[in-house]
């Protein structure tokens, strides 16, 4: 493989069941995507 051919992992990340696709903000930093995925909250009912 040289340097320029693309690499894929083929990974699959489970991120919950009431992520949305527009809730995860996705950004390419010095060579590494990173995503940033909201944290379940549960809601408090009183």
């Amino acid at each position: 493989m040289t340097k320029y051919e693309e690499r894929n992992a083929g990974i699959i990340l489970f991120v919950g069941e009431n992520v949305k696709q527009k809730d995860i903000k996705p950004r390419f930093e010095d060579g590494t995507l990173k995503l940033q995925v909201p944290k379940n909250s549960k809601e408090v009912v009183v």
